[in-house]
């Protein structure tokens, strides 16, 4: 019994948003580990108080947007990133910029290929 209530708050706190919350938080906090700034520092750019960066590095509360966004500047990421609390985002970005070059150039060739054959058909 005492293992379904567990497992239910457990769902529910997923549900709830709880674990996202976490992942964004962790990233916040790695983001600002890497960039060699305190909390106290970071507060202090961001026009808050420690409490409110530890909230979010715990998962407790998010940034509203408008903090957020000063928030990606000053941590060197993009909201993109922090929101799915994960860098290869940016590893996504540029496979997909890769395949659409790659597309380019196939449409590019058949439309050469196509004006080649016509030309030849023309000629014959």
């Amino acid at each position: 019994m005492f293992t379904n209530v567990v497992l239910f708050d457990k769902i529910s706190l997923e549900r709830s948003g709880f674990m996202y919350n976490k992942k964004i938080g962790a990233f916040i906090q790695e983001k600002r580990i890497d960039a060699k700034i305190t909390q106290e520092e970071l507060a202090r750019k961001m026009h808050v108080s420690i409490a409110t960066i530890d909230k979010w590095e715990k998962g407790k509360s998010l940034p509203n947007i408008k903090k957020l966004e000063k928030l990606s500047i000053v941590l060197g990421t993009s909201i993109v990133e922090m929101l799915s609390g994960d860098t290869s985002i940016q590893d996504m970005d540029l496979i997909i910029k890769k395949l659409k070059f790659k597309n380019k150039i196939k449409y590019i060739i058949a439309f050469v290929l196509i004006i080649v054959l016509a030309m030849i058909f023309i000629c014959f």
